[in-house]
C-alpha cells in the first residue's frame, strides 16, 4: 500500500517533481562529463597539472551538485508538508509517511541517476563531435568521449549522499512536528533572518584573504596554493550570500525615504523574507557563473594565441654555434658553407642572434638566469641581442641606425634608463619587438650597430657566470610551392645535426601541448553555461509557484499590475543581477594569477584581462537575455 501511495503522491506532485527531476539530472550530468574528462587519456598523460585542475573541477562540481539536490528537495518539502499532515490525521504513523517518503525519494533517485548519466554521455558524444568538426582537431584522445565506469560511480555515488541527506532531513522534521504543526507548516511566513554577523565575518576574512594570497602565488609552483584559494572563495562566496545580502537589504530597508516607495516596499520585503533559502541558490549561480566566465576567457585567450604560433617563414633549420666559434670569421665561414649546402634553395633568409634567459635590473645590468630563479619574475626575461640590420632583414622593418652610444629595447621592464653591454653602457631607445609566440616567459629584445657589442656582452657574461653561451643561427625558408623542399630540408638537417621545423609540425606540436586545454575549455564553457541557463530557469519556475498566491492577495487589496510588474523586475534583477556581478569581480581579481597560467602557453601582456572584459560584456548580454525569459515566465505565472 505505502508503494502506491508513494507512486500516486508523485503523480499528484508532477507539476513540482518534474523541475526538480530536470535541473538535478542536468547538474549530475555535468559532473559526470567533468568526472570522465579527468579519466581522458590527454588529461592523464599530457600533464600531472592539468589533471589536477580537472579533479578540482569535478570537486567544486560536486560540491556544487550536492548543495544544490538539497536546496531544491527543500523548496519541493515545503509545500507538501499539508499533505502529510493530512495522512497522518486519516491514521497512517509517521513512520509510514517515513517509509512513504523513502520510497518516493528511492523512485525519483533511480530516475535522475538514469537521467543524468545517459544525459551526460549523449552531451560528451554530441560536444566532442561538433568541437572536433569545429575546430579541426585530430587528437586521438578527443576521438570520441568514452564511457567511464569511475564516472558513473562517482556521479551516482554523490547523487546518492544527496538524497539520502534529504531523506534524514525530511525524516527528521516529520517525527519532531505534530500533524497540526505541519498543517501550518507551508502557511507560516519565513520569519525575517537575522544578520548573522560571525558569518559575515568569516566570509569577508576568507574572501579578502584569498583574493591576498592569490595574487601573490607564483607559478607554476603553487598550483595547490591556487586550488586551495578558490576553493574558499567559493565558500566565502556561500557564508557572503547569507549574511552581507541580508545587511544589505536591511540598509536598505532603514532608508526611509527609499523604502517608502511602494515598488521598493514590496520588493525589498519579499526579497528580505525569502533571501535565507535564496542564498544558497544565488551563491550556486555565482560560482557557475565565475565558471563559464573564467572557462571562456581562458579558452578564447588559448585560441588566438594557438592561431598566432607561426614561424617566420614556412620551414626553419636552427644552429647554435660551438663555443669554439666565437670570432666572427667563425661565424662567417660557417654561414657561407650552409649557403653553399643550400645553394638549390631560392627563398632563404639568415637570422644571426645570441638568446638567453637574463635578469635586467633597473640599473640595466644583465645577468644569467640561475636555476633558483623564478623565471616568472619581473625582471626575468628571455633576451635577444643581435643587429638592427639583421632585425630589419628579417622582419622587413625600417628601424634608423643607431648612434655610438645607442641601442634599441624592447621590454615589458619599467624605469630603464641605461643598458650595460660587457663592459659598455648604452642609451635604450624604445621600440616594439616582434614577440615569439613559443617563449612562455616575458621577452625582451635589444638591437646594437654591430656583432662586436654582441661578441663583447657575451664573452664578459661568459666570463662572469663561467659558462659557454654563444650565438645561434636561424635558416628561414618558404614553400614557393616546391613539393619535394620539405623532404630536402629534412634530410639536410638531418646530416647536419640541425633542427628542423615546418609551420605543419608546429601545427600538430601546439594542439598536443595546448590544444587539449582549449578543448577542454570550450567544452566546459558550454556545459557551464548550459547548466547555469537552466538552474537559473527552474529556480524562478519554482518560487514564481511559491509567490503565486501572495500576489493574488496583492491584487485583490487593489494593487495595480503596473506596480506588480515593477515589484517583479526590481526583485529580479537583484536576484539576477548579483550574482554575475560577484562573478566579474571574482575574475577581475584572478587575472594575475590566470595571466601567469597562460603565461605558460606563450600569452603575455594584458591579453587576457582584455578578453576577460569583452567575454564577460557578452556572457552578460547573453544572461540579460534569459532575464527576460525567465522574467516573463515569472510573471505569467504569478500575475496572468
Amino acid at each position: 500500500m505505502i508503494t502506491k501511495l508513494a507512486k500516486k503522491n508523485l503523480r499528484a506532485n508532477l507539476k513540482n517533481i518534474i523541475p526538480f527531476i530536470i535541473s538535478n539530472a542536468i547538474v549530475y550530468a555535468v559532473l559526470f562529463v567533468m568526472v570522465s574528462l579527468t579519466q581522458n587519456e590527454y588529461v592523464r598523460t599530457r600533464h600531472v597539472m592539468l589533471k589536477t585542475m580537472m579533479q578540482f573541477g569535478a570537486a567544486i562540481t560536486s560540491f556544487i551538485a550536492l548543495i544544490f539536490t538539497i536546496y531544491s528537495q527543500r523548496s519541493i518539502m515545503k509545500r507538501r508538508y499539508r499533505e502529510l499532515s493530512l495522512y497522518q490525521v486519516l491514521g497512517l504513523e509517521k513512520k509510514h509517511v517515513s517509509s512513504m517518503l523513502f520510497k518516493e525519494s528511492l523512485i525519483i533517485f533511480v530516475i535522475v541517476s538514469i537521467l543524468s548519466v545517459l544525459t551526460g554521455y549523449v552531451f560528451g558524444i554530441f560536444s566532442f563531435l561538433v568541437l572536433r568538426k569545429s575546430l579541426n582537431f585530430t587528437l586521438d584522445a578527443f576521438n570520441i568521449f568514452k564511457f567511464e565506469t569511475t564516472a558513473l560511480i562517482f556521479t551516482i555515488g554523490i547523487l546518492l549522499v544527496g538524497f539520502i541527506l534529504n531523506i534524514i532531513i525530511n525524516i527528521f522534521k516529520i517525527s519532531r512536528k505534530s500533524p497540526t504543526e505541519l498543517m501550518q507548516y507551508e502557511k507560516e511566513a519565513e520569519k525575517e533572518p537575522k544578520i548573522n554577523f560571525i558569518t559575515l565575518i568569516i566570509g569577508l576574512i576568507c574572501l579578502i584573504v584569498s583574493y591576498i594570497v592569490a595574487n601573490k602565488i607564483k607559478l607554476p609552483e603553487s598550483f595547490i596554493g591556487l586550488f586551495i584559494c578558490i576553493f574558499v572563495i567559493v565558500i566565502a562566496t556561500y557564508l557572503l550570500f547569507s549574511s552581507l545580502s541580508i545587511f544589505i537589504l536591511k540598509a536598505k530597508r532603514k532608508n526611509k525615504k527609499y523604502y517608502y516607495k511602494q515598488e521598493n516596499f514590496l520588493s525589498i520585503s519579499n526579497l528580505l523574507y525569502r533571501m535565507k533559502s535564496n542564498a544558497i541558490s544565488l551563491a550556486t549561480i555565482t560560482v557557475l557563473c565565475s565558471g563559464v566566465i573564467i572557462a571562456l576567457s581562458v579558452s578564447y585567450t588559448l585560441g588566438r594565441s594557438m592561431a598566432e604560433m607561426k614561424l617566420d617563414a614556412d620551414y626553419q633549420i636552427d644552429y647554435h654555434f660551438k663555443p669554439n666559434e666565437m670570432l666572427k670569421k667563425d661565424r662567417d665561414d660557417k654561414i657561407k658553407y650552409f649557403d653553399k649546402e643550400l645553394e638549390k634553395v631560392n627563398d632563404k633568409k639568415y637570422f644571426l642572434y645570441y638568446q638567453n634567459m637574463v635578469k635586467i635590473n633597473s640599473e640595466g645590468e644583465i645577468e644569467n638566469l640561475a636555476i633558483e630563479d623564478n623565471m616568472f619574475s619581473p625582471n626575468s626575461v628571455s633576451l635577444t641581442v643581435t643587429t638592427f640590420d639583421e632585425y630589419n632583414k628579417l622582419y622587413n622593418s625600417n628601424l634608423e641606425k643607431l648612434s655610438n652610444n645607442e641601442v634599441y629595447l624592447s621590454t615589458e621592464i619599467k624605469g630603464i634608463k641605461q643598458i650595460k653591454l660587457g663592459d659598455k653602457t648604452f642609451i635604450p631607445k624604445k621600440f616594439s619587438g616582434k614577440q615569439d609566440p613559443f617563449m612562455a616567459m616575458n621577452q625582451s629584445y635589444i638591437l646594437v650597430n654591430d656583432t662586436n657589442i654582441i661578441d663583447n656582452f657575451i664573452n664578459k657574461l661568459n666570463e662572469k657566470e663561467s659558462k659557454n653561451t654563444n650565438y645561434s643561427l636561424k635558416i628561414l625558408v618558404n614553400d614557393n610551392k616546391d613539393e619535394n623542399l620539405e623532404s630536402y630540408l629534412t634530410n639536410f638537417a638531418k646530416q647536419q645535426n640541425l633542427r628542423f621545423t615546418s609551420n605543419r609540425e608546429l601545427w600538430q606540436f601546439v594542439q598536443e601541448f595546448s590544444g587539449g586545454f582549449f578543448f577542454l575549455g570550450v567544452l566546459i564553457s558550454i556545459v557551464f553555461m548550459v547548466v547555469t541557463s537552466l538552474v537559473l530557469y527552474f529556480k524562478q519556475l519554482s518560487e514564481a509557484y511559491e509567490d503565486k498566491n501572495n500576489y493574488i492577495i496583492l491584487k485583490k487589496l487593489g494593487v495595480s499590475e503596473t506596480t506588480a510588474i515593477n515589484t517583479i523586475k526590481r526583485q529580479m534583477k537583484s536576484v539576477f543581477i548579483l550574482p554575475v556581478l560577484v562573478a566579474v569581480i571574482h575574475n577581475i581579481v584572478l587575472v594575475r594569477v590566470v595571466s601567469q597560467m597562460l603565461a605558460l602557453f606563450g600569452t603575455r601582456g594584458n591579453t587576457y584581462l582584455i578578453n576577460l572584459i569583452i567575454l564577460s560584456a557578452i556572457f552578460t548580454i547573453v544572461y540579460i537575455i534569459i532575464y527576460s525569459i525567465v522574467q516573463r515566465s515569472y510573471k505569467k505565472i504569478v500575475w496572468g
